[in-house]
């Protein structure tokens, strides 16, 4: 009978501790953390609706910039979590929510697909140090990227460490501190902007750098900037030719300091934050034309009605006054 090989990514050794954990039956694990300690997790799955809601992620634990899950950079996981989470991500309880240890990418992904969240958690008491060793020796998902590096040096770097401290601390040479440190320095509101920001490369940074430095001396603000180039982007979506490099090229031009168009009248207020690019909720004023228009992208269904009802309602009352 012809074998039938494994495919795809494999979690640990088959003799990791995590490893035998995943195969052991029933719904309660135990694992040993790095203190000696030992926490029991149990399995319990998430409704699509509730994530948000019931599970949160602490960037300076799990180690991953949430700003850069965009559907993009999650293409590869939503082909497959659709139909099937191989592995459960891990979480801690506080205070009557989930922290997500491992699985941010499975977390933003189930999130962005509608689909249920399966995650092992225990309500032990955990303490920072072994969480992020936890974190670290689990983790299941891509390498972190060179700002992903760099934003859990800058933590120990304020913590009193060195760059060689952290260096050797982190088992990295100091150029590759430095260049994380490069990365992480570029405003979140300019890395948003790229759909894939895990391509970038040191050079890019370095790049954004310098088209900064430009942007401020032609009093262009950092959020002028990122909307300018952002609505470029957004004008083109669909074309297969975006990347990078063109939306570097974006950059370069509205650094220039009058090649972008500006419509001061139109104040723009973000009425929330969303690790997703596609994903926002906005208001816009044009006090000149009286006109204000709110914009939603990538809500869920139930959000939308719940919307929908309650511009209804505040309508019909103002009429009725």
């Amino acid at each position: 009978m012809k074998k039938i090989m494994a495919r795809g990514r494999v979690l640990g050794s088959n003799n990791s501790e995590f490893a035998k954990m995943l195969k052991d039956e029933g719904q309660t694990r135990v694992f040993t953390l790095k203190s000696g300690k030992q926490a029991k997790f149990e399995s319990i799955s998430i409704l699509s609706g509730d994530i948000e809601s019931r599970t949160f992620v602490d960037p300076d634990i799990n180690g991953r910039d949430q700003s850069l899950l965009t559907p993009e950079s999650l293409s590869d996981i939503s082909r497959t979590i659709k139909l099937q989470q191989f592995f459960p991500a891990i979480g801690r309880e506080i205070n009557g929510k989930i922290e997500i240890l491992d699985g941010s990418r499975r977390r933003a992904s189930c999130i962005l697909n509608h689909v249920k969240f399966d995650i092992l958690v225990t309500r032990d008491d955990i303490d920072v140090q072994d969480a992020k060793q936890l974190a670290k020796d689990i983790q299941t998902a891509r390498e972190h990227s060179l700002r992903e590096l760099g934003k859990r040096f800058v933590q120990l770097g304020n913590g009193g460490l060195t760059n060689e401290q952290i260096a050797r601390s982190e088992n990295v040479s100091p150029s590759k501190v430095t260049r994380a440190l490069q990365a992480a320095s570029v405003p979140d509101e300019i890395i948003s902007v790229f759909p894939l920001a895990s391509d970038l490369s040191h050079a890019d940074y370095l790049t954004l750098l310098k088209l900064i430095g430009k942007a401020r001396q032609a009093d262009i603000s950092i959020n002028e900037l990122a909307e300018d180039v952002r609505q470029q982007v957004i004008s083109i979506k669909s074309d297969e030719q975006l990347d990078k490099a063109l939306i570097l090229t974006f950059f370069r031009n509205a650094c220039s300091g009058g090649k972008v168009k500006r419509d001061k009248r139109v104040e723009t207020e973000q009425l929330r934050n969303f690790a997703g690019h596609n994903q926002f909720a906005r208001k816009k004023v044009d006090a000149q034309k009286r006109l204000v228009v709110y914009e939603f992208s990538r809500m869920s269904a139930d959000v939308q009605s719940q919307i929908d009802a309650a511009v209804k309602r505040i309508i019909d009352e103002a009429e009725d006054d």
